[in-house]
């Protein structure tokens, strides 16, 4: 999954404060554990994950891919083992924000809570 730098943030940030993120999951229904959609990775909640930026021109393909809060709400069907997950960008993380496709990626990230299945 690529995600698309826009022009007006084409310069990575520095999380400030923790950023409240969604990522739509797959969920067995079972323990702490879910599964990214799109690459078969599984995330423990409440765990810290890191990793480096893989960046070509105006693409990032290696990072943690989220949604803002508002487009969360607009992806807020869930079906079969699919849930939204509410988590956080750490203070320190960096990112990049694209406003238009209301995402984010970054190098940290931590997801917290179930809130809809």
């Amino acid at each position: 999954m690529c995600f698309f730098v826009e022009k007006k943030n084409w310069r990575m940030k520095t999380a400030k404060r923790g950023i409240v993120v969604y990522k739509k999951m797959l969920w067995e229904g079972l323990g702490k554990t879910v599964e990214s959609k799109f690459y078969p990775f599984p995330y423990e909640l409440g765990r810290l994950y890191k990793t480096r930026f893989g960046r070509y021109h105006k693409t990032i393909n290696v990072g943690f891919h989220s949604y803002l809060p508002s487009k969360a709400r607009r992806l807020d069907r869930c079906t079969g083992d699919d849930v939204m997950v509410r988590g956080c960008i750490p203070r320190g993380a960096h990112y990049y924000k694209n406003e238009k496709m209301g995402e984010y990626v970054s190098n940290q990230i931590v997801l917290k809570e179930i809130i809809r299945h």
